[in-house]
């Protein structure tokens, strides 16, 4: 592509003009437009991990959760000796997004007690406490939020371990029972995981450009 922005369709080599990084800025920022192919791969990568948390009806979803997930966290499940090329990289994706994708909590079914990200601020259970602290409560590794619930208010297990209290005290919101648990993508106002914005995060933006009039 850079060859054949400044030499045409010879494809001799040469020296560039400008730097191939400030080509692949938006117009805005004195670029051409043109996507960076390892950003743009990054966003690609996002994106079919909101795609496995939200879509259920997505056959690539389902097969992932049966036969790779087998019933454990996306966020925790860790990288075989020998995955697919594909596969690999999109568990390696997930430290890119790690508290951007965090659950709005509903009924509570769907959401892992300890691995999602559900507490404010995109946190999670297992990032705030140390094993030992977890298998104190007396629930299990895959329990889900909703066995904390009684009715539609908190039952929070009683612990005299002070960081254990101090993160109840974060939930500060009630569970909406009569609703469905739902992600959210926090890089976005309409919170739904769009390509467009997962580039943009990917990315790192140059100044706007100057225009002198």
């Amino acid at each position: 592509m850079r060859d054949f922005l400044w030499r045409g369709v010879s494809l001799v080599r040469g020296d560039a003009k400008v730097a191939w990084r400030d080509v692949c800025c938006p117009l805005k920022e004195g670029g051409l437009g043109i996507k960076r192919i390892e950003e743009w791969n990054k966003a690609a990568l996002v994106k079919h991990i909101w795609t496995l948390l939200t879509n259920d009806s997505s056959i690539w979803g389902s097969w992932v959760k049966t036969c790779l997930l087998k019933g454990h966290s996306f966020w925790s499940v860790p990288v075989p000796s020998h995955p697919s090329w594909s596969w690999r990289n999109i568990l390696h994706a997930r430290e890119t997004v790690r508290g951007s994708m965090v659950k709005a909590i509903g009924n509570d079914r769907d959401s892992d007690l300890w691995m999602d990200y559900w507490l404010p601020e995109g946190k999670r259970p297992c990032d705030l406490l140390s094993l030992r602290q977890l298998t104190a409560t007396s629930h299990p590794w895959n329990a889900k939020v909703s066995d904390i619930i009684e009715g539609n208010i908190w039952n929070f297990p009683l612990s005299p371990d002070e960081d254990v209290q101090r993160m109840w005290n974060l939930v500060s919101f009630q569970p909406q029972v009569e609703q469905q648990d739902s992600w959210v993508w926090t890089k976005h106002a309409s919170g739904k995981c769009m390509i467009k914005s997962a580039w943009e995060q990917s990315r790192r933006p140059s100044p706007p450009m100057m225009v002198v009039g």
